[in-house]
């Protein structure tokens, strides 16, 4: 099983609930952990109760990641670079695009979405 987590266990400073979830062997077998969206926020790429499959790396220019703020806020985010520099680049209109600065940290890159819901299916990459 993979764990399912509001948050990675990389980031302790804030409390989530975590739950073990059962499901077939290909799907993303390189995740290290998975998250539930509880939100629409992420609406069209995401939706609520989604799992997103997490690899803990860091990710490629173009790749969707979750990031964790100084706040303890987790940011989903597209890494690119602007004016050469790293950028967030928000993936929904209800989040801000901003530059990736040493106070925020990667909890790991998106490899994925796994919907429960039917299983027959393969997951969305």
């Amino acid at each position: 099983p993979l764990y399912s987590s509001a948050a990675s266990d990389v980031y302790k400073r804030q409390t989530h609930a975590t739950e073990f979830i059962d499901m077939p062997a290909d799907y993303f077998p390189t995740a290290d952990y998975c998250l539930r969206l509880t939100t629409n926020m992420l609406h069209p790429i995401y939706m609520k109760d989604d799992l997103l499959a997490v690899e803990k790396d860091f990710p490629r220019l173009g790749d969707i990641a979750v990031f964790l703020n100084e706040d303890g806020v987790e940011m989903i985010r597209k890494y690119t670079e602007r004016d050469g520099s790293p950028y967030l680049e928000a993936v929904s209109r209800c989040d801000k695009s901003i530059y990736l600065t040493s106070d925020i940290i990667c909890l790991g890159t998106i490899l994925g979405i796994i919907r429960l819901q039917d299983t027959r299916m393969p997951p969305i990459s």
